[in-house]
């Protein structure tokens, strides 16, 4: 079986993503929290390079990365701390790239690598400075990591979804009805579906609503 690993699979999109992919796959959840569904779990702190490296040890053959890891902390530009405004940054952001460089070192001939960001990237977003920064940085990040990565066989895709009902969002947004905003799951098989077909997608930020 294939090789993937779930950065961020213990909760929200990563764990639909685990869910959906894991009776056609080899799943591997990179996190600090365990996924109950599946036996592969590496502990992982996206914030600290030496973890990402250990957790990466061993690692050969990867076929596909998908990085889901994110915080959002609210709060208005002026009240925000600036050590979680950094640590914002750090796990959406700098945790991408850092696990990008492990990644390449391991991937499989022809691999997939994928981006989950946010609509929060592409508009102002009161409130949520340090989570749209960000999520801006990201997509930026995933659109270059594709042209350089042209000719290597990685394939690069940026999945950017609107409102979605995850544990994340109930937190920024707890008065909202869940049941009327997309699921997980359906994030999860678009997901599925470009690391499958969707080569033509690539080097794109794709938005999902």
């Amino acid at each position: 079986m294939k090789k993937v690993i779930v950065v961020g699979g213990s909760s929200g999109i990563g764990a639909s993503v685990i869910e959906l992919l894991k009776n056609d796959y080899e799943v591997i959840n990179m996190s600090r929290r365990k996924n109950e569904g599946i036996e592969n779990n590496i502990y992982v702190d996206v914030t600290d390079i030496e973890s990402i490296k250990m957790a990466f040890e061993d690692r050969a053959d990867i076929y596909a990365l998908i990085y889901c890891a994110g915080i959002v902390d609210v709060g208005n530009i002026i009240d925000l701390s600036p050590e979680m405004f950094k640590k914002t940054i750090d796990t959406n952001l700098v945790g991408a790239f850092l696990v990008t460089q492990e990644f390449i070192k391991v991937k499989s001939e022809c691999s997939k690598l994928v981006f989950i960001s946010s609509t929060s990237g592409i508009r102002p977003q009161p409130l949520w400075a340090g989570y749209a920064a960000s999520k801006a940085g990201l997509i930026n990040f995933a659109l270059t990591a594709s042209e350089e990565f042209k000719g290597t066989g990685v394939d690069v895709f940026c999945v950017t979804p609107g409102r979605c009902a995850t544990e994340l969002r109930r937190k920024i947004a707890p008065d909202e009805d869940p049941s009327k905003i997309m699921q997980p799951s359906s994030v999860a098989e678009f997901i599925k579906y470009l690391i499958e077909f969707g080569k033509h997608l690539r080097g794109q930020s794709i938005i999902i609503k």
